[in-house]
């Protein structure tokens, strides 16, 4: 599994796309995502505070585009702050 690893910050502020604020990017948190999306908040195991930084395409809306943004972090066609990346 390719895994973007994050140092810690003291302020306990993480990245964009760390979902589940193991101080990694990984296709877990997008799945944490798409099972989330369109279900409420209670009884899930991924509190509101860290769903925060599954927006990151920051629509204020947290769906599948999320979800694929950080799928195309992962394979290199997105840089860390999700811009698309030039075609080499």
């Amino acid at each position: 599994m390719l895994v973007l690893t994050v140092p810690v910050i003291a302020d306990d502020s993480y990245p964009l796309g760390d979902v589940n604020w193991d101080h990694k990017i990984t296709v877990v948190d997008a799945l944490l995502i798409a099972q989330w999306q369109g279900q409420p908040f209670v009884n899930h195991p991924v509190t509101q505070r860290y769903l925060m930084n599954g927006d990151v395409n920051q629509d204020n809306v947290i769906n599948l585009t999320d979800a694929q943004w950080i799928c195309d972090r992962l394979a290199g066609m997105r840089n860390t702050s999700y811009e698309l990346m030039e075609a080499s």
